[in-house]
Protein backbone atom coordinates (compact mmCIF):
# COMPACT_ATOMS: atom_id res chain seq x y z
CA UNK A 1 0.00 0.00 0.00
CA UNK A 2 1.45 3.35 -1.02
CA UNK A 3 0.85 6.41 1.11
CA UNK A 4 1.55 10.06 0.58
CA UNK A 5 4.60 10.88 2.74
CA UNK A 6 3.40 14.47 3.09
CA UNK A 7 0.09 13.43 4.61
CA UNK A 8 1.81 10.93 6.89
CA UNK A 9 3.87 13.87 8.13
CA UNK A 10 0.65 15.80 8.85
CA UNK A 11 -0.75 12.95 10.89
CA UNK A 12 2.44 12.36 12.83
CA UNK A 13 2.71 16.05 13.77
CA UNK A 14 0.42 15.55 16.75
CA UNK A 15 0.89 12.68 19.17
CA UNK A 16 -1.92 10.10 18.97
CA UNK A 17 -3.85 12.37 16.58
CA UNK A 18 -5.43 9.54 14.60
CA UNK A 19 -9.16 9.89 15.30
CA UNK A 20 -11.58 12.31 13.66
CA UNK A 21 -15.08 12.91 15.02
CA UNK A 22 -17.89 14.74 13.24
CA UNK A 23 -21.58 15.14 13.93
CA UNK A 24 -23.76 13.05 11.65
CA UNK A 25 -25.22 16.26 10.24
CA UNK A 26 -21.75 17.25 9.04
CA UNK A 27 -21.03 13.75 7.70
CA UNK A 28 -24.23 14.01 5.63
CA UNK A 29 -23.60 17.59 4.52
CA UNK A 30 -23.31 18.55 0.86
CA UNK A 31 -19.93 19.75 -0.38
CA UNK A 32 -17.30 19.10 -2.99
CA UNK A 33 -13.64 19.93 -2.42
CA UNK A 34 -10.43 18.57 -3.89
CA UNK A 35 -8.66 15.54 -2.44
CA UNK A 36 -5.83 17.75 -1.19
CA UNK A 37 -8.30 20.11 0.50
CA UNK A 38 -10.09 17.18 2.13
CA UNK A 39 -6.79 15.95 3.54
CA UNK A 40 -6.07 19.40 4.98
CA UNK A 41 -9.48 19.39 6.70
CA UNK A 42 -8.86 15.87 8.03
CA UNK A 43 -5.53 17.00 9.44
CA UNK A 44 -7.29 19.84 11.27
CA UNK A 45 -10.04 17.52 12.53
CA UNK A 46 -7.46 15.11 13.90
CA UNK A 47 -6.04 17.89 16.09
CA UNK A 48 -9.32 18.42 17.95
CA UNK A 49 -9.38 16.87 21.43
CA UNK A 50 -12.62 15.46 22.80
CA UNK A 51 -12.65 17.91 25.72
CA UNK A 52 -11.89 21.04 23.69
CA UNK A 53 -14.40 23.77 24.44
CA UNK A 54 -13.33 25.95 21.55
CA UNK A 55 -11.42 25.78 18.30
CA UNK A 56 -7.72 26.59 18.21
CA UNK A 57 -5.54 27.78 15.34
CA UNK A 58 -4.18 24.62 13.71
CA UNK A 59 -0.62 25.13 12.55
CA UNK A 60 0.71 23.50 9.40
CA UNK A 61 4.14 23.64 7.78
CA UNK A 62 3.84 25.67 4.58
CA UNK A 63 6.16 23.39 2.64
CA UNK A 64 4.09 20.31 3.55
CA UNK A 65 0.89 22.21 2.86
CA UNK A 66 1.96 23.18 -0.66
CA UNK A 67 3.40 19.75 -1.47
CA UNK A 68 0.01 18.22 -0.65
CA UNK A 69 -1.41 20.21 -3.58
CA UNK A 70 1.22 18.78 -5.92
CA UNK A 71 2.52 22.12 -7.13
CA UNK A 72 5.99 22.55 -8.59
CA UNK A 73 6.04 26.28 -8.02
CA UNK A 74 9.22 27.55 -6.40
CA UNK A 75 7.35 30.31 -4.58
CA UNK A 76 5.76 28.11 -1.93
CA UNK A 77 4.60 31.07 0.15
CA UNK A 78 2.53 32.57 -2.68
CA UNK A 79 1.25 29.14 -3.74
CA UNK A 80 0.08 28.46 -0.18
CA UNK A 81 -1.85 31.73 -0.11
CA UNK A 82 -3.63 30.83 -3.34
CA UNK A 83 -4.48 27.37 -1.95
CA UNK A 84 -5.93 28.74 1.29
CA UNK A 85 -7.98 31.30 -0.64
CA UNK A 86 -9.46 28.47 -2.69
CA UNK A 87 -10.20 26.36 0.40
CA UNK A 88 -11.86 29.29 2.17
CA UNK A 89 -14.16 29.78 -0.82
CA UNK A 90 -15.57 26.23 -0.63
CA UNK A 91 -19.14 26.13 0.65
CA UNK A 92 -20.80 23.26 2.45
CA UNK A 93 -24.51 22.97 3.16
CA UNK A 94 -25.61 21.44 6.46
CA UNK A 95 -29.21 20.54 7.05
CA UNK A 96 -30.50 21.41 10.51
CA UNK A 97 -33.86 20.95 12.22
CA UNK A 98 -34.44 24.69 11.88
CA UNK A 99 -33.28 24.99 8.28
CA UNK A 100 -30.16 25.05 6.13
CA UNK A 101 -26.70 26.36 7.07
CA UNK A 102 -24.37 27.43 4.27
CA UNK A 103 -20.83 27.81 5.55
CA UNK A 104 -17.16 27.50 4.72
CA UNK A 105 -14.84 25.16 6.59
CA UNK A 106 -12.28 27.89 7.28
CA UNK A 107 -12.76 31.34 8.75
CA UNK A 108 -9.13 32.39 8.38
CA UNK A 109 -5.64 31.43 7.25
CA UNK A 110 -2.93 33.46 8.94
CA UNK A 111 0.65 33.83 7.74
CA UNK A 112 3.40 35.53 9.73
CA UNK A 113 6.36 36.94 7.82
CA UNK A 114 9.50 34.86 8.21
CA UNK A 115 7.66 31.86 9.65
CA UNK A 116 7.40 28.55 7.84
CA UNK A 117 3.85 27.76 8.79
CA UNK A 118 0.25 28.81 8.27
CA UNK A 119 -2.38 28.85 11.02
CA UNK A 120 -5.79 27.64 9.90
CA UNK A 121 -9.01 28.29 11.83
CA UNK A 122 -12.39 26.60 11.53
CA UNK A 123 -15.45 28.77 11.15
CA UNK A 124 -16.90 29.25 14.68
CA UNK A 125 -20.37 28.17 13.51
CA UNK A 126 -18.97 24.65 13.02
CA UNK A 127 -18.58 24.23 16.81
CA UNK A 128 -21.88 22.34 17.31
CA UNK A 129 -20.80 19.87 14.63
CA UNK A 130 -17.25 19.21 15.88
CA UNK A 131 -16.84 20.02 19.59
CA UNK A 132 -17.92 18.10 22.71
CA UNK A 133 -20.29 15.83 20.80
CA UNK A 134 -22.41 13.63 23.07
CA UNK A 135 -24.69 11.92 20.57
CA UNK A 136 -25.30 11.47 16.84
CA UNK A 137 -21.68 11.55 15.75
CA UNK A 138 -19.27 9.41 13.73
CA UNK A 139 -15.67 8.66 14.68
CA UNK A 140 -13.05 6.89 12.61
CA UNK A 141 -9.31 6.36 12.49
CA UNK A 142 -7.79 8.78 10.00
CA UNK A 143 -5.27 6.14 8.93
CA UNK A 144 -8.04 4.22 7.19
CA UNK A 145 -8.44 6.92 4.53
CA UNK A 146 -4.82 7.99 4.07
CA UNK A 147 -4.24 5.85 1.00
CA UNK A 148 -7.48 6.81 -0.75
CA UNK A 149 -6.83 8.81 -3.90
CA UNK A 150 -10.35 10.09 -4.43
CA UNK A 151 -12.39 12.65 -2.52
CA UNK A 152 -15.53 10.69 -3.40
CA UNK A 153 -14.11 7.49 -1.94
CA UNK A 154 -13.34 9.26 1.34
CA UNK A 155 -16.85 10.70 1.47
CA UNK A 156 -18.50 7.34 0.76
CA UNK A 157 -16.32 5.81 3.48
CA UNK A 158 -17.60 8.45 5.93
CA UNK A 159 -21.23 7.93 4.88
CA UNK A 160 -20.95 4.17 5.35
CA UNK A 161 -18.95 4.45 8.59
CA UNK A 162 -21.89 6.40 9.99
CA UNK A 163 -24.08 3.29 9.55
CA UNK A 164 -21.43 0.65 10.28
CA UNK A 165 -23.18 -0.60 13.43
CA UNK A 166 -26.47 -1.02 11.53
CA UNK A 167 -24.76 -2.80 8.66
CA UNK A 168 -26.69 -1.23 5.82
CA UNK A 169 -27.72 2.12 4.44
CA UNK A 170 -30.16 3.02 1.68
CA UNK A 171 -29.60 6.31 -0.13
CA UNK A 172 -31.40 7.71 -3.15
CA UNK A 173 -29.18 8.48 -6.14
CA UNK A 174 -30.17 12.14 -5.94
CA UNK A 175 -29.32 12.29 -2.23
CA UNK A 176 -25.97 10.57 -2.72
CA UNK A 177 -25.03 12.95 -5.52
CA UNK A 178 -26.13 15.87 -3.34
CA UNK A 179 -23.89 14.80 -0.46
CA UNK A 180 -20.96 14.29 -2.84
CA UNK A 181 -21.52 17.69 -4.43
CA UNK A 182 -22.27 16.11 -7.81
CA UNK A 183 -25.80 17.34 -8.49
CA UNK A 184 -24.80 18.79 -11.86
CA UNK A 185 -22.61 15.88 -12.93
CA UNK A 186 -23.07 12.29 -14.08
CA UNK A 187 -26.49 12.53 -15.67
CA UNK A 188 -25.87 8.93 -16.74
CA UNK A 189 -26.32 6.53 -13.82
CA UNK A 190 -24.02 3.96 -15.42
CA UNK A 191 -21.19 6.49 -15.55
CA UNK A 192 -21.85 7.53 -11.95
CA UNK A 193 -21.83 3.88 -10.91
CA UNK A 194 -18.54 3.19 -12.71
CA UNK A 195 -16.57 6.28 -11.69
CA UNK A 196 -17.90 6.83 -8.19
CA UNK A 197 -19.59 3.79 -6.62
CA UNK A 198 -17.51 0.97 -8.11
CA UNK A 199 -14.31 2.97 -7.71
CA UNK A 200 -15.13 3.60 -4.05
CA UNK A 201 -15.92 -0.09 -3.58
CA UNK A 202 -12.46 -1.03 -4.87
CA UNK A 203 -10.70 1.74 -2.94
CA UNK A 204 -12.34 0.80 0.37
CA UNK A 205 -11.67 -2.89 -0.14
CA UNK A 206 -7.99 -2.25 -0.89
CA UNK A 207 -7.24 0.39 1.73
CA UNK A 208 -9.70 0.67 4.62
CA UNK A 209 -11.31 -1.29 7.44
CA UNK A 210 -14.66 -1.32 5.61
CA UNK A 211 -15.96 -3.12 2.57
CA UNK A 212 -19.39 -3.03 0.98
CA UNK A 213 -21.71 -4.65 -1.51
CA UNK A 214 -24.72 -2.85 -2.94
CA UNK A 215 -28.13 -3.45 -4.41
CA UNK A 216 -29.75 -1.24 -7.03
CA UNK A 217 -33.38 -0.37 -6.32
CA UNK A 218 -35.37 0.60 -9.38
CA UNK A 219 -38.41 2.76 -9.91
CA UNK A 220 -40.00 2.35 -13.35
CA UNK A 221 -36.86 0.63 -14.69
CA UNK A 222 -34.69 3.51 -13.49
CA UNK A 223 -32.25 3.02 -10.63
CA UNK A 224 -33.46 5.43 -7.96
CA UNK A 225 -31.77 4.13 -4.80
CA UNK A 226 -28.68 2.25 -3.68
CA UNK A 227 -28.78 -0.10 -0.71
CA UNK A 228 -25.30 -0.50 0.74
CA UNK A 229 -24.41 -3.60 2.76
CA UNK A 230 -21.56 -2.60 5.04
CA UNK A 231 -19.03 -5.01 6.49
CA UNK A 232 -16.06 -4.41 8.73
CA UNK A 233 -12.89 -6.17 7.66
CA UNK A 234 -11.06 -8.05 10.39
CA UNK A 235 -7.38 -7.26 10.16
CA UNK A 236 -5.05 -9.76 11.69
CA UNK A 237 -2.32 -7.89 13.52
CA UNK A 238 0.60 -10.29 13.53
CA UNK A 239 4.32 -9.92 13.92
CA UNK A 240 5.29 -12.69 11.51
CA UNK A 241 6.52 -10.13 8.97
CA UNK A 242 8.50 -6.99 9.74
CA UNK A 243 9.04 -8.24 13.28
CA UNK A 244 12.25 -6.26 13.56
CA UNK A 245 10.48 -3.04 12.58
CA UNK A 246 7.77 -3.70 15.17
CA UNK A 247 10.46 -4.08 17.83
CA UNK A 248 12.10 -0.81 16.76
CA UNK A 249 8.78 1.02 17.08
CA UNK A 250 8.22 -0.47 20.53
CA UNK A 251 11.74 0.61 21.53
CA UNK A 252 10.77 4.15 20.50
CA UNK A 253 7.96 4.06 23.07
CA UNK A 254 5.02 3.04 20.88
CA UNK A 255 2.67 0.46 22.39
CA UNK A 256 2.81 -3.02 20.81
CA UNK A 257 -0.72 -3.00 19.38
CA UNK A 258 -0.18 0.49 17.95
CA UNK A 259 3.14 -0.61 16.42
CA UNK A 260 1.40 -3.54 14.76
CA UNK A 261 -1.19 -1.21 13.29
CA UNK A 262 1.47 1.13 11.90
CA UNK A 263 3.24 -1.77 10.19
CA UNK A 264 -0.07 -3.01 8.73
CA UNK A 265 -1.25 0.32 7.37
CA UNK A 266 1.75 2.47 6.56
CA UNK A 267 4.19 2.42 3.66
CA UNK A 268 6.88 0.12 5.08
CA UNK A 269 9.78 1.69 3.20
CA UNK A 270 8.75 5.18 4.29
CA UNK A 271 8.26 3.98 7.85
CA UNK A 272 11.73 2.43 7.92
CA UNK A 273 13.27 5.65 6.65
Amino acid sequence: MQLDPQFVAFEMSSENATLVTQSNALVSASYHITLAEKRIILFMLSQIQKDDGDFKPYRMNIKDFVEEFGTKSKNTYERAKVATEQLMSRILQIRQSKGLLQISFLSSAEYEDGKGYVELSFDPKLKPFLLQLKECFTTYDIRNVMALKSFHSIRIYELLKQFEAIGERTITIDELKYMLGLEEQYTSYNLFKKRVILQAQKDLEDNTDLTFEFEEIKNSRRVSKIKFFIKRKQKQLTETSNQGLVKELIDLGIERNQALKYVQIKDIEFLKE
